[in-house]
């Protein structure tokens, strides 16, 4: 088990490492700022819709697992050397730190990983819905199928293809499916909840080139902290329990990277434009990670339109409701179908 935990860690590690090439790839092209925590919570998001692009069809085709991930994984494999020489040639300018920053970053990065592997070795799997998930992994894995959940597909299940994409991992490592789930896709929602909180702390306490944001590096460790040993039922119980689920990516991972998103848009001054294309990636990836964002994501852009509009008193007005639009699009499509199958007018 510890040596199987250590790989799952790994492999963990890994897949931040890819995160961030493709993240930093997206932020150069649309001419955002190009941090550590935004270049890797971005990259996922990036990877999730190019994996969703690939997967719907054979999803809806019942097409095989296999053959699905292996094309995805040999497109990503080769757009990723491409990409490294990309960045090379572009040379990306990241964010300097002095001393005190760089102690800090790493002092808070000691504690979130410490955080990430006691919750992975001491929380075991909780519920039913855990159950279907991981049972979706082992079908994929073992079966060479997608998402039959009680003998059959639905768009319901099928429409979120972050299981699918985790277990990709098993196929390249041998590692079983339960163990990923268990280990590294726990490691990887934390990192990236604690990052998105530090994003967000960025943006609240303000800070000029020379300083360091000490509040936000804070904050991305007290946040999961405090949710790891706050004795509820709900919003700490997602956390620590079920943050591997797809509910949890989108309760700690989703809807926070699009809120914090949104807040940087309040700022003075600021060129929303790139912010905005970072938003429209969260809109595309929304239930691709979580078929659970299908309506909350929805209402996320409309409240944080609603208070724009009353912020810039109405100034620009049409571009901002065009903008959201664009972002609520592929959940208002996915949507649409969802509500036709209910009804029994489309079989999928």
């Amino acid at each position: 088990m510890s040596w199987t935990f250590i790989a799952c860690v790994g492999v963990a590690f890994a897949w931040m490492g890819l995160f961030y090439l493709w993240g930093s790839t997206f932020l150069t092209i649309i001419h955002a700022e190009n941090g550590l925590a935004s270049s890797v919570c971005f990259g996922y998001l990036v990877l999730q819709v190019l994996y969703q692009v690939i997967y719907l069809p054979f999803y809806l085709t019942r097409g095989s697992y296999r053959a699905l991930s292996y094309t995805w994984l040999g497109l990503i494999v080769l757009s990723s050397v491409f990409l490294v020489f990309f960045l090379a040639r572009k040379g990306v300018r990241k964010e300097s730190l002095n001393r005190g920053g760089r102690v800090g970053i790493c002092i808070a990065g000691v504690l979130i990983i410490s955080l990430a592997c006691y919750i992975s070795l001491h929380v075991p799997f909780y519920g039913q819905d855990t159950v279907t998930y991981i049972s979706a992994m082992n079908d994929s894995y073992y079966r060479d199928t997608m998402w039959v959940v009680y003998g059959g597909t639905s768009l319901h299940y099928g429409m979120c293809s972050m299981f699918q994409f985790f277990t990709t991992s098993s196929l390249l490592t041998g590692i079983k499916p339960y163990y990923i789930s268990l280990f590294t896709v726990r490691v990887v929602g934390i990192c990236l909840f604690s990052m998105i909180t530090y994003r967000i702390g960025e943006t609240i306490f303000k800070k000029t080139d020379k300083d360091f944001s000490w509040p936000a590096v804070i904050l991305s460790v007290v946040a999961p902290s405090l949710l790891m040993f706050w004795g509820s039922m709900y919003t700490a119980e997602f956390f620590y329990w079920r943050i591997n689920e797809a509910k949890g990516f989108c309760q700690f991972v989703l809807l926070p990277l699009g809120f914090s998103v949104f807040l940087s848009m309040f700022e003075r001054n600021v060129d929303r434009k790139p912010l905005w294309k970072k938003q429209v990636m969260v809109g595309l990836s929304a239930v691709a990670i979580s078929a659970s964002s299908l309506t909350p994501y929805l209402f996320l852009v409309l409240m944080a339109t609603i208070a724009l509009l009353a912020y810039d008193k109405l100034k620009d007005g049409w571009k901002t409701v065009g903008w959201s639009a664009i972002c609520m699009s592929i959940n208002l499509i996915y949507l649409a179908m969802y509500i036709l199958e209910k009804k029994g007018m489309i079989v999928l």
